[in-house]
């Protein structure tokens, strides 16, 4: 079954097995130059 959190009027939806891996993680939007994007900060998760 998914899960939806809203915050700041973002909704992010993910499946509640993997809610263990995001344990305290962070997700932030970051303009520097020409790098925009998302980044994922903090949690359980491990890189790709």
């Amino acid at each position: 079954m998914d899960k939806v959190v809203e915050s700041n009027g973002i909704k992010v939806v993910y499946a509640s097995d993997l809610e263990r891996h995001l344990e305290g993680l962070s997700l932030d939007y970051k303009e520097a130059g020409f790098r925009k994007g998302f980044y994922f900060t903090g949690g359980n998760i491990s890189s790709c």
